[in-house]
């Protein structure tokens, strides 16, 4: 966008546009193409001297769109914080504003590649830091979305890709500091105009008293020890990060701590107060700025850019608002610790005696790291603890801080409010641990894992076909191994898919356990993939492990490349009615025409109470039970499961039935209540109905999706001599057999019976296997020919084309698109 930073990718020359007269002004640059949001491409044809290499251009954006917004008053947003002091703590460092901008705000242009490109600059007057807010992204593949702070413009945000890094849409970008947010959208290299953005920019925060100063101003009280001094605390100095996150409205800082488990796995488990953080989306907002501290005692303050930081989190428990009785916030931190030493904190559950010996780490007023000590006051109530300070004090922004005992630092409260500051030292409260650690006990035991835990070896690696796998679990030092075996129609293809910006996943391939990898995928993206060898049916040995950071989630698809397992994603949204026993169906009607065997469901469904649930599934006569009231009758109303994201597979090893996620939704592989095996032998061709019922009251849900996994039940031979007969001869009676199979191209699996033919192994019989089938020809027309096999559904074969009743949305093309999503 500027000297020194890459546009979609690439560097060289660059144009520097006029800075426009107004706000709305569109200045085109002299080298480049522009176009409308219309359409309407025009191209300048004056040569100008603005055209320059990377390393002469200024400073300041190459945008002939900027949208100003109208100043803020500073001092009054001062007074409202001074007048209006922020409940239990937590203070407003900045505000929200409204956007309304689509395409036609921008600037379209044409890099040298062919590529378009879409820029716009947003200015918020007098801002010390911006954070923009992006919604409904669903950027296309080949298309990224960058911003960039006009004050930093060498530090690009992004690149941002798909549905954002939480796959749903929408996300708040990094603290970009100054009053200047440079946006850039790189449009796919085939796309054409008019293009319409793949994402709405809907709101930004103004932040206006930030934590990215550094002293002086100092803004926190002048009675703090930094932490650095304490030399036997700088250890567990490591465990405490700064937080800053986007409330309801405005941008709001804190404290928090990383927590160990009680496996000490480097789960990256972090509690702060619960009025920190409300819901999901201001944990995915949250930013956690790690080691804001100076590098010795007393010593020099980094710029807050300068330290570790990551970005988002989930939120796994909090208590509710108002805290009244209790204050707290689980969270698991999705983005990538940064390399470097951190500390998980100890913990005690134990009651504190009167007058123990405490202290506190916090970030006062969102300034860097301090210590403050403390005794175990008298007049501690229910639930809580309170501290009476001696040496320091606590600010606006050490809510969530971790009081710690002295004698063994362990973690035994965290700070919800009090009256202290560097005026008045007082006292504080902190929620106690031993109140919080029965709220938290399922999560702390180990962080959670995927179905085929423990695979954390090759000998202990977890067989798996073709299918897709979602949601699987990679820790660190707990790598994921798995069996896949080759395949005779071809090479297998392994493709993880994760968010590579919440820690880099690699993957590698062995021959045989002990051995050396014969290949691997060791990029920085957002997807690794790797191939077997086409081959006889062998074993092959798949690590998945990460690169850095501590613990990340990743989906994978197995499928054989060409032929193997077709998927089918069907969207539903639809409520499933309350106390209903009829339900609701959801009906699909799959185009194609083969045998299967081993079909898999895929189910998305929303409900706050899984034990209500009755789901079943129906074709061409059959019906079988996937799932019948989870938890049901051992518990009269089943599990409280929060819904299902799973795959019910017959080779899985826990059954759902039996499943119990503590609360949240069900993830992962599990075997149906009845074996899918009733549909092996039956055409895949024709309507399937998914019935869902809730069969108690009160709960509620949606079905979100559902999906068919269909693998051929025929084995694909990807080579032969076209006897189809099997009368030692290729003649006009097996061409007889290779017209009635004959599908044209790419129409579709071939009808039952014809996949010998489909030589290519490529979805359909068409003139490339006839090539094949006539190389093989040698007899004349015999004098009875054999009676051709059956055409699907009594349907002549040669009828079998495309039409308009969706049929070309079948196959390989869905199973790209549902990969995608």
């Amino acid at each position: 966008m500027v000297a020194g930073v890459l546009i979609c990718g690439l560097t060289g020359t660059q144009v520097r546009a006029a800075p426009p007269s107004s706000k709305h002004d569109q200045t085109a640059s002299p080298t480049v193409q522009s176009f409308s949001a219309f359409g309407t491409v025009s191209s300048t044809s004056e040569p100008s001297e603005s055209l320059r290499s990377l390393m002469d251009v200024p400073a300041d954006p190459p945008f002939g769109s900027i949208i100003a917004l109208e100043p803020m008053d500073l001092e009054e947003l001062r007074r409202e914080d001074r007048s209006d002091p922020p409940p239990h703590r937590a203070p407003r460092i900045g505000v929200g504003r409204s956007l309304e901008i689509n395409g036609a705000e921008g600037v379209w242009s044409v890099l040298p590649d062919g590529r378009y490109v879409w820029t716009l600059a947003i200015v918020s007057e007098q801002a010390v830091a911006l954070r923009l807010q992006v919604s409904e992204c669903a950027i296309p593949p080949g298309g990224e979305l960058r911003i960039a702070a006009g004050a930093d413009p060498g530090r690009v945000d992004g690149p941002y890709v798909a549905r954002g890094p939480f796959r749903h849409g929408g996300f708040w970008s990094a603290v970009l500091t100054g009053d200047t947010a440079y946006v850039e959208y790189c449009a796919p290299l085939h796309a054409v105009p008019p293009i319409v953005l793949p994402f709405v920019l809907d709101g930004l925060q103004h932040i206006y008293r930030s934590p990215l100063e550094t002293l002086p101003p100092q803004r926190e009280g002048d009675c703090h020890n930094d932490v650095m001094c304490a030399t036997e605390w700088v250890d567990l100095a490591s465990a405490t990060a700064g937080l800053t996150f986007v409330g309801e409205e405005d941008s709001l800082a804190c404290t928090g701590v990383l927590l160990n488990s009680i496996s000490g796995d480097l789960t990256p488990y972090l509690v702060t107060a619960g009025h920190c953080v409300e819901n999901q989306l201001a944990a995915e907002s949250m930013i956690f700025y790690w080691k804001y501290q100076t590098d010795y005692c007393d010593g020099n303050v980094p710029n807050l850019l300068s330290v570790p930081s990551s970005v988002g989190a989930d939120l796994l428990a909090s208590s509710e608002y108002p805290h009244w009785d209790e204050d707290y916030a689980l969270l698991m931190v999705r983005g990538e610790l940064p390399p470097g030493s951190y500390t998980w904190s100890g913990w005690d559950t134990t009651t504190i005696a009167d007058g123990t010996n405490c202290a506190s780490i916090h970030h006062p007023d969102s300034a860097f790291k301090r210590i403050s000590y403390a005794q175990k006051d008298t007049a501690s109530s229910t639930g809580f603890i309170r501290m009476n300070w001696y040496d320091g004090a606590t600010e606006d922004g050490s809510s969530g801080a971790g009081a710690y005992l002295e004698a063994s630092q362990l973690l035994v409260g965290l700070l919800v409010g009090g009256p202290s500051s560097c005026l008045d030292l007082a006292y504080d409260d902190y929620y106690a641990f031993r109140y919080l650690y029965p709220k938290i006990t399922s999560w702390i035991q180990a962080g959670s894992d995927d179905i085929f835990e423990d695979n954390d070896s090759c000998n202990d690696a977890a067989e798996v076909a073709a299918s897709f796998y979602p949601d699987l679990v990679v820790k660190y030092a707990d790598d994921d191994w798995y069996l896949v075996r080759s395949s005779t129609c071809g090479p297998v293809e392994i493709r993880l898919d994760f968010v590579d910006a919440f820690g880099d996943i690699n993957v590698e391939l062995y021959a045989d356990c002990g051995g050396p990898p014969i290949d691997g995928s060791t990029g920085q993206g957002d997807t690794e993939s790797i191939l077997l060898p086409a081959g006889p049916s062998d074993d092959y040995y798949v690590r998945v492990f990460l690169q850095s950071d501590v613990r990340n989630t990743y989906d994978m698809s197995i499928t054989d490349v060409p032929g193997g397992t077709l998927v089918y994603p069907i969207p539903a949204g639809v409520s499933i009615p309350d106390e209903n026993p009829t339900g609701v169906d959801q009906v699909f009607v799959v185009p194609d025409h083969f045998v299967t065997s081993g079909l898999k469901v895929g189910l998305h469904l929303t409900h706050t109470w899984n034990g209500d649930l009755k789901v079943t599934l129906s074709h061409d006569g059959t019906t079988i039970t996937l799932l019948d009231r989870p938890g049901a009758p051992s518990r009269a109303v089943g599990y409280n499961n929060d819904g299902f994201d799973i795959i019910l597979d017959d080779a899985a090893f826990v059954a759902i039935e039996d499943y119990d996620s503590g609360g949240p939704m069900v993830v992962g592989t599990f075997s149906p209540d009845d074996s899918l095996a009733a549909f092996d032998g039956e055409d895949i061709h024709g309507t399937w109905t998914l019935n869902v019922a809730d069969l108690e009251r009160l709960d509620e849900g949606t079905i979100d999706s559902w999906t068919l996994y269909a693998p051929p039940a025929e084995i694909c031979e990807c080579a032969g001599d076209g006897d189809f007969n099997t009368d030692g001869r290729t003649d006009f009676a097996d061409f007889a057999f290779f017209q009635a199979c004959f599908t044209g191209g790419s129409l579709g699996a071939p009808p039952a019976g014809c996949q010998p033919l489909n030589f290519d192994c490529d979805r359909d019989v068409d003139l490339d296997d006839f090539a094949v089938f006539a190389s093989h020809f040698n007899g004349p027309v015999p004098s009875s020919p054999s009676k051709p096999p059956d055409k699907p559904n009594g349907s002549d074969s040669k009828t079998h084309t495309r039409g308009e009743d969706g049929f070309s949305n079948s196959g390989l093309g869905q199973e790209a698109s549902f990969a995608a999503d």
